[in-house]
């Protein structure tokens, strides 16, 4: 895991960070919040997609962060790394070996097409988000939490 952790910082520690670009200025611009009716507005309104949980996960970032986009992609790697866990998790709960969860975790995580965008371009949390609640909606159900699994599911379909 200590390995597979330093191999990406590696290579996608330097990109991390360095600015806004295409869709994120409209979504971070969406999701500046000062009163409840601004939050009720991102359940309620269209910024060219309806993923109000992933506008919301911007509104709070901006209360965090401002607009330093270093942070939102710190909020980025976070959630990455929740995905890693929860998918070692789901892998172990099929029974498969740690070794060979772990392996799993890994091609994840390099699989090029769907992390760097998800991790390197801010608006990418969608994939991660929908991945985070997708996952623990499996685990919920595999569970027997019916109820956890179908809010979960939910909020998968709302990221």
């Amino acid at each position: 895991a200590i390995v597979l952790a330093a191999v990406f910082m590696a290579i996608y520690g330097d990109a991390l960070g360095h600015g806004f670009v295409k869709d994120d200025f409209r979504w971070i611009a969406a999701a500046d919040v000062h009163s409840p009716g601004d939050l009720q507005r991102i359940f309620a309104t269209n910024v060219g997609f309806y993923r109000p949980l992933v506008t919301l996960s911007f509104a709070i970032d901006r209360a965090v962060w401002s607009l330093d986009a270093r942070g939102y992609a710190v909020t980025n790697l976070i959630l990455l790394i929740a995905n890693a866990v929860l998918l070692f998790t789901l892998a172990r709960r099929l029974r498969l070996s740690s070794p060979v969860s772990l392996f799993a975790v890994g091609v994840w995580m390099f699989n090029f097409h769907g992390v760097n965008m998800a991790l390197l371009w801010i608006s990418g949390r969608t994939a991660l988000l929908l991945c985070l609640f997708s996952l623990a909606a499996v685990l919920a159900w595999l569970r027997g939490q019916r109820l956890v699994g179908t809010l979960l599911t939910l909020a998968a379909m709302s990221a």
